[in-house]
């Protein structure tokens, strides 16, 4: 009795990662909201603020000049805005 339902619990299982393998297959990835149509150019790009980082070296926190995208919530970390 024990044997059987062991096989069954096997059995249950595997039938169940391959649903979730078959599901994980057939779905697309998501970059983001509409954001296969957008080209980086430099003339795109926002400077949001200039930091200084552990070496010492002047970095520039920059960001894509659209407005779906913010400077604080994206550069608060590495900035004071």
């Amino acid at each position: 009795m024990k044997i059987k339902t062991y096989l069954i619990i096997i059995v249950i299982l595997i039938i169940i990662s391959l649903l979730i393998l078959v599901k994980n297959y057939n779905e697309n990835i998501v970059g983001g909201k509409g954001t296969d149509a957008i080209e980086l150019n430099k003339e795109d790009m926002k400077i949001c603020c200039k930091y200084t980082d552990e070496y010492g070296e002047t970095k520039t926190c920059t960001i894509l000049n659209d407005p779906r995208y913010d400077c604080k919530k994206l550069c608060s970390s590495r900035c004071i805005i």
